[in-house]
């Protein structure tokens, strides 16, 4: 798999859920059924990929999240195969992976994961049921900080996605335990931006995407966000969102500056080159568990 290079041509776009059919209907129906929509993407790959491309997007990283226990593997395996499929010369699909707290090895999926090519990790709480604290995901913490990968979270436990200040810091405690781990918080943890924007402030390896939440885009106030230029990627949540990219492309450009999307496309490159597919020399999960 190859890496975008700083500096290169085109858009990233960091957030986008590129899934096998069966998963694709099933999510679709799950947000008409919460009232969202009408939709500005169909369920099909070609159709998607080829309007990205026309919007100038050369890039996605596309982010798959477990629902439940014991799904993650078999998800990221699927991931890893959609991304190969899908990347052509025009468009690079970036594999992500996920994985779930109540896994008996969250840190052995994260390396499985690596081996099979995919390079950054989804985490979505809600959909999860879980808090970024949840000390089952101890090893997979240490994974991430192995081979450097960065993580894309989805933080809070609303059924609308929206994210609540308090469940925004909780994200603190992660970030200090794990300062070399780049931690992005999905949708600039709308409707608390402000709260996200503090984090960034109080934290250097925390960052933020530009996703819209439904139809709503992400407030990204030059006041608080305007000196966090270098760690802001740009999302839309292709294809279950009713914006389309040239129009979320305009909501942060017109709040950052013509030239921010392209600022956001070299942090992304950024954080994929750091990525080591070295093997972790971790012991098993077996062998660190206490006997008693």
């Amino acid at each position: 798999m190859s890496t975008p290079q700083p500096g290169g041509q085109g858009l990233v776009d960091c957030h986008v859920h590129l899934f096998p059919e069966r998963l694709a209907r099933a999510v679709r129906q799950a947000l008409e059924r919460y009232g969202l929509g009408p939709f500005a993407y169909p369920l099909d790959h070609a159709r998607v990929l080829e309007d990205l491309v026309a919007a100038g997007v050369s890039t996605v990283w596309s982010l798959p999240y477990a629902h439940a226990p014991g799904v993650a593997s078999s998800l990221n395996a699927t991931m890893a195969d959609l991304a190969t499929e899908l990347t052509s010369q025009q468009l690079e699909v970036v594999g992500g992976m996920t994985a779930h707290p109540e896994d008996r090895d969250p840190g052995a999926t994260i390396d499985q994961g690596v081996a099979w090519g995919l390079r950054v990790v989804k985490l979505h709480c809600s959909v999860g049921k879980y808090s970024i604290a949840d000390p089952g995901f101890t090893g997979m913490w240490e994974a991430i900080a192995h081979h450097r990968l960065p993580v894309v979270i989805h933080l809070g436990h609303a059924t609308s996605g929206r994210t609540q200040a308090a469940e925004v810091t909780e994200l603190g405690r992660v970030a200090a335990r794990h300062p070399t781990i780049s931690l992005i918080v999905a949708h600039a943890g709308h409707p608390s931006e402000p709260a996200t924007a503090a984090l960034m402030q109080a934290f250097p390896n925390v960052f933020a995407d530009t996703t819209p939440v439904d139809d709503r885009p992400a407030d990204l106030a030059p006041a608080r966000f305007g000196q966090l230029a270098d760690r802001i990627l740009f999302g839309t949540d292709t294809p279950n969102t009713s914006r389309t990219v040239e129009t979320s492309r305009e909501d942060v450009q017109r709040q950052l500056g013509d030239a921010a999307v392209l600022k956001m496309a070299e942090t992304a490159a950024r954080l994929l080159a750091t990525v080591s597919v070295e093997p972790d020399a971790r012991p098993a999960l077996r062998e660190r568990e206490d006997p008693a």
